[in-house]
């Protein structure tokens, strides 16, 4: 459909509609940013990248469309959700540096399925990737089993691993070479970011001190991989480093 307007330069029509999808997600978050100040409105440019993206060829291929369905619904999970904040800012970081920074981890997140669904229809695989769908599946389950977005009950992280799944399992739907780096990438903001899973852990660890409350978190939740309550704490002390513990 919207390739007839925008084109299809085989052999590169993918990466054409990646640069594209980005000037359309900056476009949506440096305007909207103005307006909108909450986390929510990431989950609408998602929502609209998905749509979007099944949009420029439409071929009735399953995996394009499970890939842009799984995209869409986490979408309206961030919008309705939000963005849990872990780190406290001292100063209010001006709307161009928030625009910014969701623009790079929206498409980083979106990029895979608008790869996907550039591709022609006999360049796509039969079926998804059993693996990106399960994934997926989990993201949306452990999300919707967690109460609070941080410190849950079956994971002390649930958000981080909730979009790491997410994120590997959109390019698992369809596999590149092309689009690895953008799963990697997206996982380095999670883990690795301030306000991200080793900067609260960190945080946890200096709290644990003065705090046996959180000992006792720390001693009986898993840092990352959900766990039924009460496993986490019976595994072997090498399981546990495994799993990106510090010191418990």
């Amino acid at each position: 459909m919207l390739h007839k307007f925008l084109g299809n330069p085989v052999p590169w029509h993918g990466h054409y509609y990646c640069v594209l999808a980005l000037g359309l997600v900056a476009a949506l978050q440096f305007v909207v940013v103005w307006y909108v100040k909450t986390a929510s409105q990431a989950g609408f440019t998602l929502v609209a990248v998905a749509v979007v993206a099944y949009l420029i060829k439409a071929h009735k291929s399953f995996v394009t469309a499970s890939s842009s369905i799984f995209l869409a619904v986490w979408g309206v999970r961030i919008a309705w959700r939000g963005i849990p904040v872990a780190r406290e800012d001292i100063f209010q970081r001006h709307p161009v540096e928030l625009a910014l920074n969701k623009t790079l981890w929206i498409w980083f997140l979106s990029a895979p399925t608008v790869f996907t669904a550039s591709m022609d229809i006999e360049e796509l695989s039969d079926a998804p990737s059993i693996l990106g769908i399960a994934l997926c599946t989990l993201a949306l389950i452990v999300d919707s089993l967690e109460t609070y977005e941080i410190d849950g009950t079956y994971t002390r992280n649930p958000y981080a691993f909730c979009s790491f799944s997410m994120a590997w399992g959109l390019f698992l739907m369809q596999p590149s070479r092309w689009t690895v780096a953008f799963p990697v990438l997206f996982s380095c903001i999670v883990l690795f970011a301030p306000g991200g899973t080793l900067w609260l852990e960190r945080k946890r660890h200096a709290n644990s001190l003065m705090d046996m409350k959180t000992i006792a978190y720390l001693k009986s939740t898993s840092p990352f991989i959900p766990m039924p309550s009460g496993t986490y704490e019976r595994l072997p002390k090498y399981m546990k480093r495994i799993f990106c513990c510090y010191a418990y």
